[in-house]
């Protein structure tokens, strides 16, 4: 016999609220969003705080019921919407502590849209160009290095763009950078501001050098965390063709287009690999289609480690290149972050290259694959920080090391 309905459910059956508290968001925890605290900070005596979101606004349909991730089957689709969250995190609005000393200069005297009610006249924005010195402390590339950067570290550290290695900067890749980091503001009329601007890296009259790389590389990943599958994949071939044109897959590249600074020069080599990700990443979620710079030759140095390249200090090569870890040089705790991704990156090219064979025989071959990617899992440190008190402090890099093995 079916039991009656009840009228309400106790607070701990609750369904998950579209009001959380910024603990409980920080963590990635369900938040029974009751008031004036929340269930789980009143068990941890913790400070229970709310910030207003208007994702709670949006309705899901009713047959999209959510699931526990450990029920799921991890599938292609499942990868996209990871590499996605990882590029592009809308809810800034939850995270005030982001915004914090971010003020909206007065060129952009824009009030925020509390409803679709709102109307309001908005000025053309006079950002600030490349070579100034306030590019630095621009509220939406601080978003872009708070935010992005840290999924994606090839572009120069903030740090240089408060001295005079700024001049050499492309007002379109700041352009860029400023379109991504409007991503992260609540106010989407800023990135629609910026997208135009943004674009002018296509441009013909816009010589082709490693900072067109990077621009391209850097759309590409913003189209593609769009859905616009196409687009991205047409801008990374650009951008290969490019590289492979300048010679970047080749060690000489950095130290004779760095003008004598270590930071650009391990910038040029890092954009190399994140291409070199990128491409693999791209390629595993096209049916497995043909990843170009697997097969490439390349002897570029691997990136140094990510405190060291992100002080903007003098910086000392890695030694390390692409064949040493084709030899199975194992890794260790001096070895980068993005060094265990590109190991991890180039595991996916293992696989992909078995899958593509015409070969009849492939059980020796599978076997080999299959003791790599279990040796390189044992070897990936942990991505959290377990000295940390606050489990949202991950090793972007060593979780996408991570994530690409698993899969």
């Amino acid at each position: 016999m079916q039991e009656p309905a009840t009228p309400s459910k106790p607070p701990s059956s609750r369904q998950p609220s579209s009001l959380a508290c910024i603990s409980c968001r920080r963590r990635h925890l369900k938040c029974d969003a009751l008031l004036p605290a929340c269930s789980r900070c009143q068990s941890t005596n913790a400070e229970c705080r709310y910030v207003r979101s208007r994702r709670g606004l949006r309705t899901k349909p009713p047959h999209q019921s959510p699931q526990r991730f450990d029920e799921q089957m991890l599938t292609a689709d499942d990868f996209a919407t990871w590499l996605n969250a990882t590029t592009l995190a809308p809810d800034l609005e939850t995270e005030p502590a982001l915004l914090h000393g971010l003020e909206t200069p007065s060129v952009w005297d824009i009030p925020y849209l509390q409803d679709d009610r709102t109307t309001t006249t908005w000025p053309e924005p006079e950002p600030p160009t490349a070579t100034t010195p306030d590019i630095a402390y621009d509220p939406m590339v601080q978003l872009y290095y708070q935010n992005f950067h840290r999924s994606h570290p090839f572009l120069i550290p903030r740090k240089v763009l408060d001295s005079s290695l700024r001049h050499r900067i492309p007002s379109y890749l700041t352009t860029i950078m400023r379109y991504i980091g409007a991503h992260y503001y609540p106010d989407v009329r800023f990135k629609e501001e910026f997208r135009p601007a943004a674009y002018a890296v296509l441009s013909d009259a816009n010589p082709r050098n490693g900072f067109k790389v990077q621009g391209l590389l850097l759309l590409a990943i913003i189209e593609h965390a769009h859905g616009q599958e196409e687009n991205a994949l047409a801008k990374v071939q650009m951008a290969i063709d490019f590289a492979l044109e300048l010679g970047m897959n080749r060690a000489s590249f950095s130290s004779l287009n760095s003008e004598g600074s270590s930071v650009l020069a391990e910038s040029w080599r890092r954009t190399f690999w994140e291409l070199y990700v990128v491409d693999g990443l791209l390629a595993a979620m096209r049916d497995q289609s043909s990843y170009r710079l697997f097969s490439h030759k390349a002897d570029v140095r691997l990136p140094c480690v990510e405190e060291m390249y992100n002080s903007a200090s003098e910086i000392t090569p890695n030694t390390r290149t692409l064949n040493d870890l084709k030899q199975s040089w194992s890794l260790d705790q001096c070895s980068s972050s993005f060094t265990y991704r590109i190991e991890a990156a180039q595991n996916l090219g293992r696989v992909m290259e078995v899958n593509r064979s015409l070969d009849i025989d492939l059980e020796a071959r599978v076997e080999t694959v299959d003791a790599t990617l279990v040796s390189s899992l044992m070897q990936i440190p942990s991505s959290q920080d377990s000295t940390a008190l606050n489990s949202s402090n991950i090793d972007e890099m060593l979780f996408q090391a991570e994530m690409i093995t698993y899969l």
